[in-house]
């Protein structure tokens, strides 16, 4: 796959529509479908006011790793729940359809 400045996670968008992704999927399918929309619609609004004085760079990674820094204030771990699942040998489903 060759990635450029147009390049958008469109598949999130595709499987919350799509009546064969699981339900379990949609919660993280929604999350990453909603981090598109903002950066895309802010990249548009710099091309439509190039004299605003405003520079707009982005940094959308993939999946990032490494230890929480609040637990007690986050029970649901997200992606650092990745590595245990995985380790684990649970929500194996996860990545079947969890594109790299």
């Amino acid at each position: 796959m060759e990635v450029t400045v147009d390049t958008y996670n469109k598949s999130a968008a595709a499987a919350l529509d799509d009546l064969n992704t699981p339900k379990e999927a949609h919660r993280l399918m929604i999350y990453v479908a909603s981090k598109v929309a903002p950066k895309r619609a802010a990249w548009k609004w710099t091309k439509e006011h190039p004299d605003s004085g405003f520079a707009v760079n982005t940094i959308l990674p993939a999946t990032t790793l490494g230890p929480l820094l609040a637990p007690n204030d986050q029970p649901y771990t997200s992606t650092a729940g990745f590595v245990r699942a995985f380790y684990k040998g649970k929500a194996n489903e996860l990545f079947d359809w969890l594109e790299p």
